[in-house]
């Protein structure tokens, strides 16, 4: 599933409307209008005017789970992201203050599709060949990617992104896999990862707890299995008398 947004009502301070974003779809979705896009850039230029750009920012979110039920917090962050992208293209700094004014000093305005990842790998990745194998000036072709969710999701998803040329950025995936920028040279995230996290665990577990057995109970996927290691990795250096136990489960047990 996938979806364009439509204009939504959003409370900030006093009643807003998303005003950019429909406005933006309406001359991006304008048959007359011609689209460029230079070799190396995720940019597309209106031709009859070069002073209009825009970067398609394209969201992987899991609005749905098992029998398409609905995922409500997932929709919770689609409108964060939306008004994100909302203060972006018109400069307002209530809630980033170095965003003030960034519409006079920037050129470049933002538009977001949102797509369904269901919580699956398969789905994901498949989200992400239909968006990048749309036709150039006739579909939206993609400046960016923000998601996935799961590091299982994130993981085969920025490898193809990365190798083209797209960035992506995830606000949740913590595997410490997706630190190898060999293998995924354009993926960021505004989260530590797992190995990260695992520090203070461990010396919470070892110091305070006083544990020297400890049991982890994980699902058998790349962040299950990327967590657990990352325990092991700190455990060697801060409790290596900690004897950690794991047991991975299939997903869906």
């Amino acid at each position: 599933l996938t979806w364009v947004l439509q204009p939504v009502q959003v409370m900030v301070e006093s009643s807003a409307v998303l005003t950019s974003l429909p406005e933006l779809d309406a001359i991006r979705d304008d048959p007359s209008a011609t689209w460029t896009r230079e070799a190396g850039s995720n940019l597309d230029v209106l031709a009859s005017d070069p002073d209009i750009a825009i970067c398609q920012i394209n969201s992987l979110l899991p609005f749905t789970y098992g029998d398409y039920a609905a995922v409500q917090f997932q929709f919770d962050d689609a409108a964060a992201i939306a008004l994100a992208i909302q203060h972006l293209n018109t400069g307002d700094g209530r809630l980033v203050p170095e965003v003030e004014g960034l519409s006079d000093r920037c050129k470049i305005r933002f538009t977001v599709e949102f797509a369904d990842t269901q919580y699956k790998p398969s789905v994901a990745v498949n989200q992400v060949v239909n968006i990048t194998s749309r036709t150039p000036g006739v579909g939206r072709l993609p400046c960016g990617f923000v998601g996935a969710y799961r590091s299982a999701e994130s993981i085969p998803t920025s490898i193809l992104t990365g190798m083209w040329n797209y960035p992506q950025v995830s606000g949740v995936s913590t595997s410490a896999e997706l630190d190898d920028k060999n293998q995924y040279p354009l993926f960021g995230r505004t989260i530590p990862s797992d190995h990260g996290n695992a520090v203070p665990i461990i010396q919470f577990m070892y110091d305070v707890l006083r544990i020297k057995h400890l049991a982890v109970l994980n699902i058998n996927d790349a962040y299950g299995n990327s967590f657990v290691e990352g325990l092991r990795a700190a455990a060697e250096i801060y409790a290596p008398d900690l004897k950690i136990h794991q047991a991975p489960v299939d997903d869906g047990m």
